[in-house]
């Protein structure tokens, strides 16, 4: 018997020992969905994520295989259409990024490919389909949705593609347009109550090239306990008082852009729960 199989087995016996109950939920739902048991993106297969370090680096085994189950417990709050794409593991578009050159991004719903950051993932994409950006979060208990990961442009790419990207939106930071999206995706939910990792409970904490605290604070985050920042439960709204007169002009068009995008991604759901 070969060593990743003897492996296996005995973590299943391992974890019907320990958890029977979650276990066999775990099983169960994986027996309903065998695409859990698909790797997408040379990835870790959903149905063995709680073998490893997932979503928050200090969980115990227990704690992300219910993590897990409560995810695909809720898929049902998403459009129908929607629910099909991603569960043969395709995108569903959400908006176009319409940039100041004429030019368009795309923002795209897909299975995510950081499988340590979440199950689910927001994607800035170029109009090769290159990532530029990415937020990853999982469908969590009461009402709430988990950010595990925000990712920029691979280190491939040009080092100006951030500025480029932040002049070509009018000062829209891509990592803000993302959080904009998943709150429009939460009120669409009815109302969900936003989580984002630390940096010390990062599930990569050790490599991290930019802080999650900072980014948490500066979107008016507060401590929700010490591995998450609760984010406030609506998007905040950005008073024009507060810019300078010179920046007036571009805040009104970041803003609108935002408006615009939102109201997109609002329209796609309306979509998606039609056609389903």
């Amino acid at each position: 018997m070969r060593w990743k199989t003897i492996r296996k087995t005995g973590q299943r016996a391992l974890a019907a020992t320990l958890f029977p109950y979650l276990h066999w939920c775990w099983s169960r739902r994986i027996q309903l969905m065998p695409v859990l048991s698909e790797s997408y993106q040379d990835g870790l297969p959903p149905a063995q994520k709680h073998w490893r370090k997932y979503l928050c680096r200090h969980w115990s085994v227990r704690r992300r295989l219910a993590a897990l189950l409560e995810h695909y417990s809720q898929l049902d709050c998403l459009p129908g259409a929607w629910r099909e794409k991603l569960l043969a593991l395709g995108p569903v578009h959400l908006s176009l990024v319409p940039l100041k050159s004429g030019d368009a991004l795309e923002v795209l719903l897909e299975p995510s490919d950081f499988y340590r950051e979440g199950e689910l993932g927001l994607y800035l994409r170029n109009g090769d389909g290159e990532r530029l950006y990415s937020l990853s979060f999982t469908l969590g208990k009461n009402g709430q949705l988990l950010i595990g990961g925000l990712q920029g442009p691979r280190t491939t790419m040009d080092e100006g593609t951030v500025k480029w990207l932040g002049k070509e939106m009018f000062g829209l930071r891509p990592k803000s347009l993302l959080l904009s999206a998943l709150y429009t995706m939460g009120e669409q939910m009815g109302g969900r109550q936003l989580l984002g990792i630390s940096d010390a409970a990062h599930t990569c904490s050790h490599k991290l090239k930019s802080s999650y605290d900072a980014f948490w604070l500066e979107a008016h985050a507060k401590r929700h306990n010490r591995h998450w920042y609760r984010l406030p439960k609506r998007e905040p709204v950005r008073d024009i008082a507060e810019v300078k007169s010179q920046r007036r002009s571009e805040f009104r068009r970041r803003e609108a852009l935002r408006e615009e995008i939102a109201e997109a991604i609002r329209k796609a759901w309306e979509q998606g729960a039609v056609a389903a």
